[in-house]
């Protein structure tokens, strides 16, 4: 919307969100929601090597790269129909998403540490009392056991 070109040889700009293969930026934020919601809030105390927290990361990632394509296949077959071109699913599939595969596979792969490796830092951010409330739980379950 600034007028930076997202996608290659295209020319940036609003007007790029409603050409045939705008609404794959819409679905970045459909990805986006998808992966946070799968992965859990982040903890400051969270382990940055555990599989399971691994695992739910990879979980998102997926799911939302997934989810991600859906509008943008939904919108680029209703603007070619526009158009006066009839594309079906599986064309709109080839012709926008599978050559961008062998780019996804690695950022997936590689969003998935720097996701495990920034989380604590996150949580940090988002939640600065939540070790002090993990404390003040822990202080208090000993004493109740020290009883």
């Amino acid at each position: 919307m600034l007028g930076l070109p997202v996608f290659p040889g295209r020319a940036g700009g609003i007007g790029e969100l409603l050409a045939p293969g705008g609404a794959f930026v819409a679905g970045y934020f459909v990805a986006a929601l998808a992966a946070g919601l799968c992965a859990g809030s982040p903890l400051s105390r969270e382990r940055r090597f555990s599989a399971k927290q691994w695992l739910r990361i990879a979980a998102g990632a997926l799911l939302g790269t997934a989810l991600s394509w859906l509008p943008g296949i939904w919108w680029y077959i209703r603007s070619m129909e526009a158009r006066g071109t009839a594309v079906s699913a599986a064309q709109a599939w080839k012709l926008n998403v599978l050559p961008s595969l062998p780019g996804e596979i690695p950022l997936l792969i590689a969003a998935i540490p720097v996701a495990a490796l920034l989380r604590p830092a996150a949580a940090q951010l988002l939640y600065p009392d939540d070790g002090k409330e993990a404390d003040e739980l822990l202080a208090a379950l000993s004493k109740k056991r020290g009883k």
